[in-house]
């Protein structure tokens, strides 16, 4: 059963309200999660020592943008990608030397074949 455009649309701004509503709490509560969970951090490592300086990560569905930030840390040329304005607001505030924009995944404003998708 495929879904159709239209509900897509709908679902993705059940979505972004949903985020909007709960953004402040979920940074609250996982804004130093990294430092807690060793295997996200090996995990993360690992992807991260796939790119050079001349790679440009997204991450796609950032929120409020720690994951974002682990990785820019790592010294990662990284931006991060969300439906929910208030997520981006936060990440911005949070993580102001990092690029944030408010945009569905599901719609993404790249030119074909820009994007390549890591997948390990």
């Amino acid at each position: 059963m495929a879904i159709k455009m239209e509900e897509l649309k709908q679902i993705n701004e059940k979505i972004r309200k949903s985020y909007n509503l709960a953004a402040e709490k979920y940074h609250e509560l996982f804004k130093d999660e990294m430092k807690h969970k060793e295997y996200d951090r090996v995990l993360l490592d690992k992807f991260a020592s796939d790119f050079d300086s001349r790679s440009v990560i997204c991450d796609l569905g950032c929120g409020p943008g720690h994951i974002t930030r682990y990785l820019f840390d790592k010294g990662l040329d990284v931006f991060g990608i969300d439906i929910s304005e208030k997520c981006i607001q936060i990440a911005r505030r949070e993580n102001p030397k990092i690029r944030f924009q408010t945009m569905d995944m599901a719609r993404l404003h790249a030119a074909d074949e820009s994007i390549r998708f890591a997948s390990k």
